[in-house]
This record gives structure tokens, sequence and C-alpha cells, in this order.
């Protein structure tokens, strides 16, 4: 008689949750190219666009960014950094740079390096 198996419910909720969560995806190479050596902080590299569309599909009513970020100095390269929200997560998002710019735009202005 065959052996039966079964999954436990904390794994299916969990495949479900996620399912439903705001994400962040980052290619492969841009994970490749941060170097495990320690101190290492990650990398930093210029946010270059910005573009997004919005979507209904079994998730969901969602809101889709695709920040396109390239390299600096030496090397070179671009990555695709996508981000998946729904649309609470979306508009909180834009209420907080709205309220940021607000803040940025009450400073008193200085001289910059640039």
């Amino acid at each position: 008689m065959p052996e039966e198996v079964s999954i436990p419910n904390t794994q299916v909720r969990a495949t479900r949750h996620l399912s439903r969560a705001n994400t962040m995806s980052f290619p492969q190479e841009l994970r490749d190219a941060i170097p495990e050596l320690q101190p290492c902080w990650g990398r930093i590299l210029v946010l270059s666009s910005i573009d997004g569309d919005c979507q209904h599909n079994l998730r969901g009513r969602r809101v889709g960014l695709k920040f396109q970020v390239e390299e600096t100095g030496k090397l070179s390269g671009a990555f695709p950094v996508y981000a998946d929200l729904d649309v609470e997560a979306a508009r909180t998002l834009a209420a907080t740079l709205l309220n940021l710019v607000e803040q940025v735009q009450q400073l008193p202005q200085k001289p910059t390096l640039y």
C-alpha cells in the first residue's frame, strides 16, 4: 500500500498569503553582482527610469512598477527591479512620496556639490 503524503496547512497558507503580498523582485544578475566580501554594504546603482502599469488578474487589482537601475563607474549593466503592489499599498506609497516632497521643499536652500 503506498504511503500517504500530506502537506502541512502552514505551507499552503504561506503560499496563498504570498500570492496577495506586496513584492519586490530582483534579477539574479543583480544579486550576483553584490560582493560577498566583508565588509560589504551592497551596491549603489543609479535609478535611471521608473515606469508602471496596472492590471486586474487572479491576484486582484495590482499596480506594477519597474525601476531601471544602472551600474556606475568602471562597471556597466542595467537591471530591472519590479514592485507588485495592491491598491492600498500603492496609494500609501504615493501619499508617502508626496508627503516627503512637501517636507523637502520646506528645507532651506543650501549650496550643493553638483
